[in-house]
């Protein structure tokens, strides 16, 4: 799964007893209060390449993003051109960063946020904050009739209010708002004041007003609210779904909600209230309650672990001790069968690995295991592919495999 894989990438680290020299000794600056850039934009800097970086530092992969590596060396974050194996130093041990159409842009943080600016992959400055009485939160993308455009949240500390400017440093949405979050389906949740949450739209309309003491950001056209009845759905327009629900209700996902009555009855809704699925005192969670990309939702029944599809038929039998279902084509599941610390694999039909693995995780068209505390790979059909001589194997989104051996 993505949480699995994301705690495996943390673990990717490489000690060494040498220490790395500076990076931007004699280039980069030190972020202070002046308007100078930590990055000279005038000329790229090219410190290292890969192979030296490597043999020399302590290093984590964070992630990769078309054609380059997002990596810390050292405590310190850097971007990796893959092609050419150029880094270019960030010196900042804290980033964030969104996809705008299709440039990434990333935006770093320095000494608690006294200073903040914002680049691209290439790292030329996007941004630059010099202010110290605006915190830049975070940074996210807006997107209306097809445009995609990067916004930033920003805090005001005199004032402690938050609100949207653009990258040229226009105020996109005024800071008036106690917390502010990031815009889905058109509308913003934002905190007007203590406990009283409502949206806004992106001329600053207060389309749905602030009635309720906790909501969620819209999600297939309905949003999670909540007043002193309990929780309820609403559309842009009314409310859709009455308060009568309690904690653990979850969002909509292809149009369905897993919801529990404050009996302790857990049901599988649709839009309209209509009671799907019963799935009485079992409780249903996959991943935040929401059904996967393959619609199907992972479920306990008497201490076991099941699976689930969008009519209630059951997909994967209540029998593991352990289950966790891939977003595969075929659908792949990892699982644990009894309370020996072993994980094997199968599919809807077959057996694909035997139950002797240390971990599995199944990710895209192959499956990392791992056997005797080294891990291997194997396709979907249970053929290995690398034998166990790797301490980790990471496997990212760009078919790259990034493995550390001693």
């Amino acid at each position: 799964t993505k949480d699995e894989f994301d705690l495996l990438k943390q673990k990717l680290i490489m000690d060494s007893t040498s220490d790395l020299n500076k990076l931007n000794s004699s280039t980069n600056k030190e972020p202070g209060n002046d308007s100078e850039s930590s990055i000279d934009n005038s000329s790229k800097v090219k410190i290292k390449k890969i192979d030296e970086i490597f043999h020399h530092s302590s290093i984590v992969i964070w992630d990769i993003i078309d054609d380059f590596i997002i990596l810390k060396i050292d405590g310190k974050f850097s971007i990796l051109n893959i092609k050419t194996k150029n880094i270019i130093p960030l010196n900042t041990d804290y980033i964030k960063y969104t996809n705008v159409g299709a440039e990434t842009m990333i935006l770093l943080h320095y000494s608690e946020y006294e200073y903040s600016s914002v680049v691209n992959l290439s790292g030329e400055i996007i941004y630059t904050n010099n202010d110290k009485n605006i915190e830049v939160r975070a940074i996210y993308t807006f997107e209306k009739d097809n445009n995609a455009m990067p916004l930033l949240l920003v805090k005001d500390n005199r004032t402690k209010k938050e609100g949207y400017i653009k990258l040229n440093g226009d105020i996109f949405i005024p800071l008036v708002y106690k917390n502010i979050y990031e815009f889905s389906e058109g509308l913003a949740l934002v905190e007007v004041e203590e406990g009283k949450y409502g949206f806004i739209d992106s001329n600053n309309n207060l389309k749905i007003p602030a009635l309720f003491s906790v909501a969620e950001t819209f999600s297939n056209g309905l949003a999670l609210v909540v007043n002193n009845n309990g929780i309820g759905y609403i559309s842009k327009q009314k409310l859709e779904i009455p308060f009568e629900y309690g904690v653990n209700s979850k969002d909509f996902a292809f149009g369905l909600a897993c919801v529990t009555k404050y009996n302790g009855s857990n049901y599988i809704i649709d839009k309209s209230n209509n009671i799907k699925i019963d799935l009485g005192n079992h409780w249903f969670s996959n991943d935040l309650g929401l059904f996967n990309k393959n619609g199907l939702l992972k479920g306990y029944k008497k201490g076991k672990v099941g699976v689930i599809d969008r009519l209630g038929n059951e997909i994967i039998p209540f029998v593991y001790k352990f289950l966790t279902v891939a977003d595969t084509d075929p659908i792949l599941f990892g699982y644990k069968s009894n309370d020996n610390e072993v994980y094997g694999v199968n599919s809807l039909n077959n057996k694909v690995l035997p139950a002797i693995f240390e971990h599995v995780i199944i990710h895209q068209s192959i499956i990392i295991a791992k056997k005797n505390n080294f891990y291997g790979l194997y396709d979907f059909d249970g053929n290995k592919l690398i034998d166990y001589e790797y301490n980790v194997i990471v496997y990212e989104d760009r078919g790259l495999l990034i493995a550390l051996k001693d």
